[in-house]
């Protein structure tokens, strides 16, 4: 339930339910990627390396995977339980999640030829099989995060976390220019 003043309680709409449960259990996923990342730098670069390889995320080192695992565990845990709470919080939380995806997809589909360019086709081999593959995957991710965004900010979701439309773009705007500072820093630390 969400109180939009003193006197009005707004039912949590399925929608809020749905996507708050969906940040819950990918924030379980994550954390159990996080702790199999410890425990295999811990016990066996090779399990690591086999593991990171798995995950599509070969290139990155454990520490920054590590990094980017623990952030990611805590977003999904902090908007699943806000949204649940119906707290304006839970929804800023979980509309800067969405937004970092679509942009960091749409960044990954542009500049997936950087390493092609930088590094002969034989030392790719076993990182990028087919660029237009990997473009695929990343439009279609972007697309699928663009999806949960845009329903994010349906009136229904306005309504319930007691949000203005107008608020919400400044907030649009602001989210991806924050967003383009953390993409150029992220980019920059792993091509």
């Amino acid at each position: 339930m969400s109180k939009i003043s003193n006197q009005t309680t707004i039912k949590r709409p399925l929608e809020v339910t749905l996507l708050s449960m969906l940040h819950l259990i990918a924030g379980a996923i994550f954390a159990a990627m996080l702790i199999l990342t410890i425990v295999y730098s811990i016990t066996s670069k090779d399990e690591l390396n086999l593991f990171i390889t798995a995950l599509g995320m070969k290139g990155y080192t454990p520490l920054f995977l590590g990094i980017v695992l623990a952030i990611t565990t805590g977003i999904a845990f902090v908007s699943g339980i806000g949204m649940l709470k119906g707290s304006k919080w839970g929804w800023h939380v979980g509309a800067f999640y969405y937004a970092y995806n679509i942009f960091r997809n749409i960044n990954f589909m542009f500049f997936i030829h950087l390493p092609i360019s930088i590094f002969p086709l034989e030392a790719l081999t076993s990182f990028i099989n087919d660029p237009n593959l990997y473009f695929v995957k990343y439009l279609v991710r972007g697309f699928v995060f663009f999806l949960f965004y845009f329903i994010m900010n349906t009136k229904r979701f306005r309504v319930y976390f007691g949000l203005k439309l107008e608020k919400n773009l400044i907030v649009l705007l602001i989210e991806f220019l924050v967003l383009i500072i953390i993409t150029s820093f992220f980019s920059g630390y792993t091509v």
